[in-house]
Formats: C-alpha cells, structure tokens, sequence
C-alpha cells in the first residue's frame, strides 16, 4: 500500500513538473541582462543623396553616445534585470557584426533585414556580460510611398528616399528575436520632399522631388524635444525612437524559436 502512495506521489510530482516547460521554463529562456550596442551606420545602404558621405558623416556625428539615453530609459522600466552599455567603434562593430542585408516588405513597410555573425554576437555578449544584445543600425532606403502636402489636400505618389532606423534583439547564437523599422510609411528622417509650394506659385502640377540640405537634415537631427512646459536638449527624433524602443521591448518576448535567417 505505502508503495502504490509513493508511486501515485511520483506521478503526481512528474505532472506538476509537466507544466513548468509553459511557464517557469519560459521565463529561464527570456532574456533578462540586455547588451545596449552603440549606434551602427549601414554606409553601404541605399542613402541616394548627391552628397551621400556628407550625410553618412552628419549620422556618425549625431549619432554619437546617444544610446546613453536609450539604457538609461530601459533602466527606468526595470523591464530587464540589468542593461549593460558595450561600447566600441561604431564602424568596426557594424563590420565585425553584420554579414549581410536584404530588403523585406513593400510599399511603404519596406525595410533592410540584416543577417548577423554568430560569432561575433557570442563574444561581444561575452564581453558585455549580456544573454542578448540591442542593435540600432541607421540605413537609407528607397520605397514607393505616398506624400502629402502641409494642407493634407494633396499628395504625390512614388519612390523616395529616407533615413530608417532598424532596431534588433540578437542572442549569442546570432538569432534576431526581435526587430522594429517603425510604423509603415514613418521614417527616422527624410531625404527627399515633393516641392508642392514650387508647383503652386508656378502654377504646374509637375511636382519637383528634391533633396533635402546637408544644412537642413543636421538641422532635422538636433531639432530638441518639446515638453508642454519646457524644450529638452534631447534631440527630437532620437528620442522619439528611443521611447518606442523602449514599450515595445519585453524579455517574454525575446523567447529563441531555433533559427538563425
């Protein structure tokens, strides 16, 4: 009798134990320490502006220790149990982490996916002391979109050029568990503009696409945040970015499936 209650018992424990890989076990595989990369350029993308190093260089500058915020705002949700800056050289770390890239969707979602080394994303999670890292890799795209102008009357429909920012979760394996381009047709910011006030005063429905200035895209990158009582120094749209980032990632989320793209 006391044996059937001791093998009843051991059932009863391997079937509780039968529900762990649903729950506890799935918490073992979320990442909960976040390796935060410096922010990467992809100089080989499609950034089609006759001055194209001019604008590689102006994303270089402005993009420098800028990820200090983005691990800071992580550090206030207390999402993950750490976030650890790793730091390198922007240029040498896109090298030595990113095999390859290719265009994914259409339209206006169009995006770059990127293929990373596994190798590579093993040491410097192994450096940073990090399950899993957070890669921003600043590309220039062309897709068929549709622009409007300032009344929202009307709009021209076709190819332009802009700057995006893919963001991704890559684990030791070089498995992406997790990657943002931001809403359809939204961009970091825009390379090119349908000049409707040019076709208005000259009285043509032949709508210019122009580029926009060196001057005018450093501008759009330091143009500061604006709070209901006060202006941050903060630019604008990294933040923006940032704070996105930020919601959208959760460590149940950041779950391996087994394949490396």
């Amino acid at each position: 009798m006391l044996r059937a209650l001791a093998f009843t018992l051991l059932v009863l424990l391997s079937g509780c134990a039968g529900v762990l890989p649903g729950g506890a076990e799935k918490d073992r595989a979320a990442v909960r320490t976040l390796g935060v990369l410096p922010l990467l350029v992809d100089e080989g993308s499609a950034i089609g502006h006759p001055e194209r190093q001019g604008v590689v260089d102006l994303l270089y500058r402005h993009n420098v220790l800028k990820e200090s915020r983005l691990t800071a705002l992580l550090k206030e949700r207390r999402k993950f149990f750490d976030i650890r800056p790793i730091s390198g050289d922007p240029a040498r770390l896109y090298a030595r982490l990113v095999r390859e890239r290719a265009l994914a969707g259409e339209g206006p979602g169009q995006t770059w996916q990127y293929r990373l080394n596994p190798s590579a994303a093993a040491e410097l999670a192994r450096e940073g002391a990090a399950e899993a890292l957070l890669v921003i890799v600043f590309n220039g795209i062309d897709r068929k979109e549709k622009r409007w102008d300032r009344t929202r009357l009307n709009f021209l429909e076709g190819e332009f050029n802009a700057l995006l920012a893919t963001a991704m979760v890559v684990l030791p394996s070089g498995e992406v568990v997790w990657e943002s381009s931001g809403a359809p047709g939204k961009a970091f910011a825009l390379l090119q503009y349908p000049d409707f006030d040019e076709a208005f005063y000259n009285l043509t429905d032949q709508v210019q696409v122009k580029f926009v200035t060196l001057a005018g895209l450093e501008r759009a990158l330091a143009e500061p945040e604006r709070g209901v009582f006060a202006r941050s120094p903060f630019p604008r749209r990294y933040g923006k970015l940032f704070e996105e980032i930020a919601s959208e990632l959760k460590p149940d989320r950041l779950v391996p499936q087994g394949g490396v793209r």
